[in-house]
This record gives structure tokens, sequence and C-alpha cells, in this order.
């Protein structure tokens, strides 16, 4: 290399800088220079610099950039440091075997890919179509009743065979105890991972290479955990992974462990995806070293779709098996009529009688419209479906999936054996996961534990505990980890040897609460739907116990806001008001590791 260097490093008193050869990638300001030629070259100049040498043989086929590390920190700072390579560019290739012949055959895993489109999106949509069925009601689910409060506004007449639709809100349900809310919540958790699941195999179908392959694989919850936090805010509803159970009930707990291994398994197709396409980038550039890696990581998420595909098509047929007891549940939506109806609301708006209905439970102009736009907005099921319909759409697919999964599984390996044993031996580093053993509980530090081996030179082990994709949470072969609440969840490490390569493992964490949730014994009002005129005043209340004789706190919220605190609250309502809002208390024993009950009131004012 020949060049000019004039930054001197804090500490240093001529200007010197390390040289990394690396990997292409994509490069974000802080990101951590990994040096694929054994050791980083550091030189000092007094401004130019001739035939610097930044690798000595032997060389290794693939693409590559050269970051200069003016500020000697060991990261990408564009402020001080010089990067050849930059964006999707690199700074040089070496050429080395022709690894054109080596392929995965991805046409039959993107083919399956795009046949799960349309189940789990119909599984999705139908908490929009056909609301409360798991709360004893199956109508079209207009939007929310007082969003926050988490019930649905079902509408009435569209049973296959009305022919038309209409708005009713005169009859809408309200669940009954604590216990038939949290069921019917985890129903519509479940139905929105559903269009998370949907989106990320048409991600799969679409696949393509990705040149810049320079980067380890990892499970990466954020995209998903962001993809449900919009689709349940659409309903007024807020969870995310690691779930926590709510009560201590078995129908929840499957639920949960649904909705765990449905995010765990769209962030793995997403790493089936970014393997796939980086296995595509490494070839084509003839990069022995990352098309090995790539494979080794396509054979590694591939398995686990496996395993977790298997037991989730279990729990989703019981999940199925129980919807089948409830009233409604293979009653089916009349497509036709739906599509009717939002070519009415588009052309001619609310009818009389509708906007009356609204006005009656307190809805405004504006609410209304709200609801109308959400109507306008979901796409209508292409037949008449029904809640079953949807489930046995899913599972009659996921049979088909899981037998792609499985070649696709054997197929990488082979890949991966193939590639090892006749093209080049690439020592890839080794890592296996070891957690407590045994359930632990929330709120106390447990151990894990990383075995490595293989790889070249020094092994550096990176903890990924939220599952961020960012390896940075802690460093070495024992970690501490500390789950915040009760859940079930995976916990990653990486371990990258002196040449850059990296394996990746996770190892599942399951906690309990350290202690028993309160309990709300009793609340008044006792029905769950409250009507005021305006410029009265209504009081709640809730009366509430732990089992551990700890004293409980209240916190009161009018919506999202909080109001007050202690047993009782008084709501008092203006003369003349219209409105409609979801009172509810949170009863705290100050234990975080678990979820706190509450209770809730649709309260309507009217003039």
């Amino acid at each position: 290399m020949t060049g000019d260097l004039d930054y001197v490093p804090p500490g240093h008193i001529v200007p010197t800088a390390d040289i990394y050869v690396t990997a292409n990638t994509t490069w974000s300001d802080g990101d951590r220079a990994v040096d694929v030629t054994g050791s980083v070259n550091r030189f000092q100049s007094f401004g130019t610099f001739y035939d610097q040498y930044a690798w000595l043989p032997t060389l290794e086929a693939g693409r590559y950039d050269i970051l200069i590390d003016n500020d000697l920190n060991g990261t990408w700072d564009p402020a001080h440091d010089i990067l050849l390579g930059a964006g999707t560019d690199y700074a040089f290739s070496v050429t080395g075997t022709d690894l054109a012949g080596y392929d995965f055959d991805s046409a039959s895993v993107k083919a399956e890919a795009q046949a799960q489109v349309g189940g789990w999106s119909q599984l999705s949509n139908f908490g929009r179509y056909a609301g409360g069925v798991q709360a004893g009601a199956a109508a079209t689910d207009a939007g929310r009743f007082a969003s926050s409060a988490g019930w649905s506004v079902p509408l009435t007449g569209l049973v296959a065979g009305g022919g038309t639709a209409g708005l009713s809100f005169t009859d809408f349900t309200v669940p009954t105890s604590y216990n038939d809310g949290v069921l019917y919540i985890g129903g519509l958790v479940i139905n929105s991972l559903a269009g998370t699941q949907a989106q990320h195999y048409q991600n799969l179908a679409d696949d393509p290479a990705d040149p810049a392959y320079g980067r380890a694989v990892g499970l990466d919850i954020e995209a998903v955990q962001t993809d449900l936090a919009d689709r349940l805010a659409a309903l007024g509803l807020s969870s995310s992974y690691p779930f926590a159970p709510a009560i201590d009930d078995p129908s929840h707990l499957q639920q949960v462990r649904i909705a765990t291994l449905q995010a765990e398994q769209a962030a793995t197709v997403q790493a089936v995806i970014d393997s796939h396409e980086r296995l595509l980038g490494a070839r084509d550039a003839d990069d022995v070293r990352w098309t090995v890696s790539h494979a080794v990581s396509l054979e590694q998420y591939t398995s686990a779709l496996v395993a977790d595909q298997q037991e989730l098509m279990a729990l989703l047929q019981a999940e199925r098996d129980a919807l089948a007891t409830q009233p409604g549940a293979d009653d089916p939506i009349d497509a036709a009529a739906l599509t009717g109806l939002q070519t009415r609301l588009s052309s001619t708006g609310l009818s009389p009688q509708e906007t009356a209905d609204y006005e009656a439970i307190g809805f405004t102009p504006a609410d209304a419209q709200v609801v109308v736009d959400r109507i306008l907005a979901f796409v209508p099921p292409a037949t008449n479906m029904s809640a079953l319909d949807a489930y046995d759409a899913v599972l009659a697919a996921s049979t088909d999936l899981l037998t792609t999964f499985q070649a696709a599984a054997d197929e990488a390996a082979a890949l991966n054996a193939e590639l090892i044993a006749q093209v080049q031996a690439v020592a890839m580093p080794t890592l296996t996961l070891a957690g407590p053993g045994t359930t632990v509980t929330a709120g106390a530090p447990t151990t894990l534990t990383a075995t490595t081996g293989s790889g070249t030179g020094a092994l550096t082990v990176r903890w990924d505990f939220d599952l961020d994709g960012d390896f940075d949470d802690a460093t070495g072969t024992t970690a501490p980890f500390t789950p915040d609440r009760a859940s079930d969840q995976l916990v990653g490490a990486r371990v990258t040897d002196s040449r850059g390569l990296s394996t990746t493992s996770y190892v599942r964490v399951v906690s309990n609460q350290a202690s028993a949730p309160a309990v709300v014994a009793t609340s008044s009002p006792a029905t769950g739907r409250v009507t005021v005129t305006g410029g009265a005043s209504q009081v709640f209340s809730v009366a509430a116990t732990d089992p551990e004789n700890v004293p409980v706190t209240f916190q009161w919220y009018l919506d999202d806001t909080p109001v007050g605190t202690g047993p009782t609250y008084t709501h008092t309502t203006t003369a003349g008001e219209r409105s409609i809002h979801a009172v509810r208390v949170v009863v705290s024993d100050g234990d975080e590791t678990h979820t706190h009950p509450s209770a809730t009131w649709a309260l309507t004012t009217l003039p």
C-alpha cells in the first residue's frame, strides 16, 4: 500500500495507524474491525508511506476491504479512519477456486415459502375479519372499542348467505373476567404474529444474492418486535418477546408458547434468508471461507426451523381444536358481503342508523371515520372463511413446509461437507452453549457457559442476551445472565477466530416468576360496560390481596393516561359530553418478574 499518514493518535508522537484487511461488508460508524490475515499490521510514517504490506502470502480467495485505523481503537470511525471498500464496493479481490458448481437449490424452499404466505396472511387478517371468537362472539371486527381496552366491537350480518353487511355497535362483547380477557388478547397476539410470519416467508421467496457477504448471521428479534408492535398497536395492544404469562392457565400458557415459537421462527426464517443471500454472494466471489461459513449457518437455521415447525404445528393444532369448541368458530365470513360493505363505505360512508349507533356508545364522527378507514384498508378474504378455516389453511401448508425444511437442512449439510472435503479445509471455530439446565427464577442471575474449539488463532466469545442480533451484551466463555421476567427465551453467543470466521449458537433459558402476583378479588361496577350521563360522576373500585401478604398498590388509567392511585377512582364528566374511554386499574405487588393483574371497564358518556 502507498499513501499518506497525518493523524497522530493520543499517546503517540508520530502518525501511527493499524492496517486491517477485513472481509468485504457494509460498514457503519462504530463497527468492529476483524483482520483476516492473522494479525493487524501497525505502522508509523512521517507523511507519505510506500509499499506497506497489508497481507503476506498465503492469500485466500474472496473480496476484502482495507481499514486504516488512525485512532487505533479497532473500529470504523469516519472522522479519523480511512476505508477502502465503503458501501457495496470492495478494496480488492483474490481469485481462487471456482465455486460456481457448488450450489444450494433454493427453488423448492422459495416455492414452499411463497405457499406459506397465503395461510399465515389469512390467519393474521382473521383478527380483523372476525374478532372475539375466543370470548364468545364470531363477527367482523370493525376496530377496537376504546382501543387501550383491547376488546372488540363486532359487526353483525356477515355470516355466509347474508348477502349484505351493515355496522352495528349495540351488542359488542366485553370479556366477563380477567382470565377471559387474557385468553382473548392471547389469540390476537397469535394472529398478529401470523402477519409477521407471512412477511418473512414472502422475503424468503424473494431472496436475492448479497454481495456484502462478509458478515456472520444471527437471530435478530428486533425486526420481529417492530412489526409485531405495529400490528398490535392497531388493536390497542402491546406485547413483546420474550412473552411473560399473564395467568397460570393451561390455555394461556399454550398461547404464550405458540407466540414464542412464532416470533423465533420469524427471526429464524430471516436468518435463513441472510445465510442464503450471503452464501450466494460468497460463492459468486469464489470466497471459500465465507461460502463454508454461510453453508454452516444455512444448515444450522434450516435445522432449527424443522424442530420449531414440528412443535408449532402440534400447538397450533391444539389451539385450533380448542377454538372448535367455541360458539361461532366455524361460522364463515361472507366475503362478498364484506367487499360490498367496503364499496358502500367508500362511496356513501356510514348510514344514518350506523351513525346513530356510533353516537349511542359515545363515538364522535372523527372516531367513526377512523373505523371506516380501517375497514377500507384491510384486504377481504378471497372466499368465505371461518376461524377454523384460517387455522386449517396454516396447518395444511405447514405439513409441506416441514418436509421442505427437512430436505433443505439435509442439502445444506451435504453442501457444507462437500465444500470442506473437496474444495478447501476451512477450520471453522466450534461453539457449544450450556444453560442452567433447569428452570430458574427471574430476577436472579444464572451462569451461561460457552465451550469453544478449532478455528484459527485466538478465539473470542461475545453474547447476545436481548436477541437484537448484536453480540455486545457480555464477553468471555462464561457469562452471568439475569432474566428480567418470567419467560421462555433464547440467548445467543458467537465465537470468532483471528481471521474473522464465526460460529453462532443459542441456548434456551426458561424462568419462573419470583413470587405469585396479586389477586383482584372484586371489582365495581361488576359489568365491563358502563354508561353515564354527561355531568355525572362514576366511581370505580377494586379489592385485591397478595398471596405472600405483600402490600399492593393501585394505578388507574384513563385510556393510556395515569389518573390516580388507591383502590378507588372517580371519573367526572362534563355536561353535554359524548365520549368513550377505557378505565383500567393495574394492581401491583412490586415484583416486576411477573405480569400484574388488572381490571378494565368500557366507559360511555352520553349527553
